[in-house]
């Protein structure tokens, strides 16, 4: 159920890339129809929907409290996890966003996380996602925003979100945890940003691309960059390929931080100096260009950083006359 609700926006451990891709959910969930297949573990009786007005909240949420009169989550003198399982779904092998409402009431030495968990068969771990000290433990709703660039790792696996409640059995007053309007989706492992957007108004001349490209350099094509492989410094396997350029012109591809976007020549530049220039290339009739050699070693990647890359391609007779143009970018954060 939408509700009002502060902004919390934290990552695991990176920030969200600017603009990043919109993907079919794995998992969306607002708890309005029952959602049965979430109330499936043996402890289910420590979760449930909510009913207008209960311990002060809105009806449709899923709720840790076991009582509202008095509002408690926990039986003391007895210390336990309460647990609410998702669904199964299958991460694609990249990263992994999550978005949910959250209502955070806990006593002090009680916890709670939510966590990725592979099938009981596989080797790897769960991955914690978020504990309590992500959250405002304050009740009131604030919407979460995690980006997982380390689920990478549970690609085709059959996984499931665990949200957990550990209780210490001293009191537990008041409701624990809520959430709500779940959403998970998998993320590229290149994500695009500073796109030629006629909803942000963004490009010189009017020239938008299309979703995900660059400022157009004739009447509807811009360029962009698209990753594949992993974010892993070890595998060195992500390389970029350059689509939607003109063909057999110039490009250089550069890196470098995240700086103001800034109109220039037909497009616009939003890597700051000091910028660092990787490679050169040519479009081909197609308007593609590969790099000849994986991003990782081409950059000397960093575990734990991130990096921010685009195109300056060569575009005469272009949409605005200035004989050049940029593709959008995409940000890596390196693993």
């Amino acid at each position: 159920m939408r509700t009002p609700f502060a902004r919390l926006a934290f990552v695991v451990p990176f920030l969200t890339p600017l603009a990043a891709a919109q993907d079919a959910p794995l998992l969306e969930e607002d708890f309005l129809n029952g959602a049965i297949e979430w109330f499936v573990h043996d402890q289910v009786q420590l979760w449930h929907i909510t009913t207008p007005g209960e311990c002060g909240a809105p009806g449709g949420w899923a709720s840790s409290a076991l009582s509202q009169s008095p509002c408690v989550y926990g039986t003391p003198p007895w210390a336990f996890v309460s647990v609410l399982t998702s669904p199964e779904f299958v991460p694609a092998g990249g990263p992994l966003r999550l978005n949910f409402l959250s209502r955070l009431e806990l006593e002090a030495g009680d916890s709670v996380s939510v966590r990725l968990m592979p099938p009981s068969i596989s080797t790897l771990p769960p991955l914690v996602l978020a504990t309590h000290l992500d959250l405002t433990n304050d009740s009131a709703p604030e919407a979460i925003e995690i980006l997982a660039p380390g689920a990478d790792l549970y690609g085709g696996l059959a996984c499931h979100l665990r949200f957990d409640v550990l209780h210490d059995g001293s009191g537990d007053v008041g409701f624990g945890w809520m959430i709500d309007e779940v959403v998970l989706v998998d993320q590229p492992v290149a994500p695009a940003f500073c796109v030629g957007d006629p909803a942000v108004g963004n490009c010189p001349c009017a020239n938008f691309g299309a979703p995900d490209e660059g400022c157009a350099h004739d009447s509807t094509t811009g360029a962009k960059l698209v990753g594949a492989g992993s974010a892993r410094v070890a595998a060195d396997d992500l390389e970029l390929t350059a689509l939607g350029g003109p063909a057999g012109q110039p490009a250089v591809l550069f890196g470098g931080s995240l700086g103001t976007p800034t109109l220039f020549r037909d497009g616009v530049l939003c890597i700051g100096a000091p910028q660092e220039r990787l490679a050169r290339v040519h479009f081909d009739a197609t308007g593609a260009a590969g790099f000849g050699a994986p991003l990782a070693g081409l950059v000397d990647a960093q575990p734990g950083t991130r990096g921010h890359y685009q195109l300056w391609y060569r575009s005469p007779g272009g949409a605005c006359a200035s004989g050049s143009n940029f593709s959008s970018g995409v940000a890596i954060d390196w693993l």
